[in-house]
């Protein structure tokens, strides 16, 4: 059956339930005895006897079952810590910075009311500029979500806007450590917006479709209180990719080749109150996953994504815009032979935005997919952009590990 009929067969499942369960029964009964039935004896028992017998025969009502929270709830944590070691970047600008940082530590809840009713609430905590973390514990996502059938979602809140493969990731599903520098949608944090999005899997996740309208620039320049308008459109060549998250890599369990589509505008949505601008944004992102065989169960992993900014040529932006194009390129591949707990992904990425550009070389011991793992990277960065404080090149070395559960 196609994900329309479904979507239909539901809708009037409850139109139907709902119409005949409000009616009352007794409009449908005669109070008169049926033909031919017997009537009640002249001398029957007083009202209070017949009840009192009929208690007695009845069978003992039985107790309600207990409510079972952990089928109704899942409660969940993620933490990502690192060390790192950067070029000139010590307070003397002469030697090796050596920073020990927590970068996530976050706590996911979600709830289920029944099929169709869901809600999401997941926290972090806030970095401030100076990369301190004494800030207070954030809202990361808060998701009230409306399921109709696998076709037609709609979730409303705060969470990800339809974007690129990278921010759908995030960053505990990404293929190495380090966010992408070319993943630069606009956010109120993380990557999040407050908004409405309508998603659905069609063909069990081989198409998928996400659309919404979000918050997006909320103060000057947007005088005239426009919204965001995102959309993201994926296929799936292989096998699917069911639900509104998305991978970086699958550790051999699908093989994949995806190609996403993403736009997203904003009227009045760049630059400062004295330089308005729109906002559009859009890229095309690809990845492709092959378990081979030949390699005795290797897996290859290829992800190319290319992007374009455009902020009407407003240079300086309040929320961080940029007018700019950029694209990324990265090739993983897990050996198969197992080393103790986990096994071994040498991994490549570079990356450029306009005149920003980064290379990361390094490995993952993968333990537990996504859920357990540890990244050692080397990096080099070089930026030449001055009306952003971007200039200069650096190298670095990483030390990063993540768990969740």
């Amino acid at each position: 059956m196609s994900a329309a009929r479904k979507c239909t067969s539901v809708l009037t499942g409850l139109v139907f339930c709902g119409l005949f369960g409000l009616l009352p029964t007794s409009s449908w009964a005669d109070d008169k005895p049926a033909a031919g039935s017997a009537a009640p004896p002249a001398s029957a028992a007083s009202p209070a006897a017949v009840a009192d017998a009929a208690a007695k025969d009845a069978p003992a009502t039985p107790a309600p079952a207990p409510f079972d929270w952990t089928q109704h709830v899942k409660i969940g944590v993620g933490i990502r810590t690192a060390f790192r070691a950067v070029e000139d970047s010590a307070p003397d600008t002469d030697s090796y910075s050596k920073d020990l940082s927590l970068d996530n530590a976050r706590i996911y809840v979600h709830g289920t009311i029944n099929e169709h009713i869901a809600a999401t609430l997941n926290t972090d905590f806030s970095i401030d500029t100076d990369g301190n973390d004494e800030q207070p514990v954030r809202i990361l996502d808060a998701i009230g979500e409306l399921k109709v059938c696998d076709a037609l979602n709609v979730w409303m809140g705060r969470l990800l806007p339809p974007s690129d493969r990278s921010n759908l990731d995030g960053p505990f599903y990404l293929a190495t450590y380090e966010f992408p520098i070319v993943s630069a949608y606009p956010a109120i944090f993380a990557g999040r917006d407050n908004g409405v999005s309508v998603w659905g899997d069609l063909q069990g996740g081989r198409y998928k479709y996400q659309v919404g309208v979000f918050q997006g620039r909320d103060a000057a320049p947007n005088d005239s209180d426009s919204r965001l308008y995102a959309a993201r459109f994926t296929v799936n060549l292989l096998d699917p990719e069911p639900g509104y998250y998305t991978q970086s890599t699958y550790y051999g369990e699908k093989d994949i080749l995806a190609i996403g589509l993403v736009g997203q505008f904003q009227n009045n949505g760049a630059g400062t109150a004295d330089n308005s601008g729109d906002f559009s944004g859009g890229n095309i992102d690809i990845l492709f996953e092959k378990k081979c065989d030949a390699l005795g169960g290797g897996v290859v992993t290829l992800e190319a994504a290319f992007y374009t900014y455009d902020t009407d040529d407003v240079v300086v932006d309040a929320a961080g815009l940029r007018d700019a194009d950029g694209f990324l390129v990265q090739a993983s591949y897990l050996i198969p032979c197992q080393v103790g707990w986990g096994k071994f992904q040498p991994h490549v990425r570079y990356q450029e935005l306009d005149d920003d550009q980064r290379l990361d070389v390094g490995v993952n011991y993968v333990m537990k997919g996504h859920d357990a793992r540890i990244t050692l990277d080397f990096f080099w960065t070089d930026t030449d952009n001055p009306a952003l404080g971007h200039d200069g090149s650096a190298a670095g070395v990483l030390l990063g590990a993540q768990f969740q559960f």
